[in-house]
């Protein structure tokens, strides 16, 4: 568990020092928050779907239904943006 632990920081350190880089610090808050965000959102997912892995669960099962489930809520927030289903 230290593995995923210490991978988890240090990817979380080089989205941060990408984000907030340069020399005066110029931050644009949402596209920080967002991409520091979804770094976490990462390492939580890869540390969970491991630790499914080890209760004996298939790796391939597991993503499968994360995916559906996730297009799942999503559907319904179609309808509160503005979507165009354009091909």
């Amino acid at each position: 568990m230290g593995e995923d632990v210490t991978g988890c920081v240090i990817a979380l350190i080089g989205i941060s020092i990408i984000s907030f880089s340069g020399t005066t610090m110029h931050l644009n808050p949402i596209g920080d928050i967002l991409s520091v965000g979804a770094a976490m959102v990462w390492s939580f997912y890869a540390v969970l779907s491991k630790k499914m892995g080890a209760f004996g669960y298939s790796v391939i099962q597991t993503t499968r239904r994360t995916f559906f489930y996730g297009i799942l809520f999503m559907i319904p927030a179609l309808y509160f943006f503005d979507f165009k289903w354009d091909l």
